[in-house]
């Protein structure tokens, strides 16, 4: 079963440009970075 990530994928981009552009360090990111993970895939943190 196929599953379609790009709408929810684009939901998330203006917050990942932002974490970038803010130089945040390596905690906030894997924190951002798992939010996506649960939104966009499902994954229970």
């Amino acid at each position: 079963m196929a599953v379609d990530v790009r709408k929810p994928l684009k939901k998330f981009i203006p917050h990942l440009v932002a974490a970038r552009d803010q130089n945040l360090n390596e905690a906030d990111i894997v924190v951002r970075l798992i939010k996506v993970l649960e939104d966009v895939l499902g994954y229970e943190g």
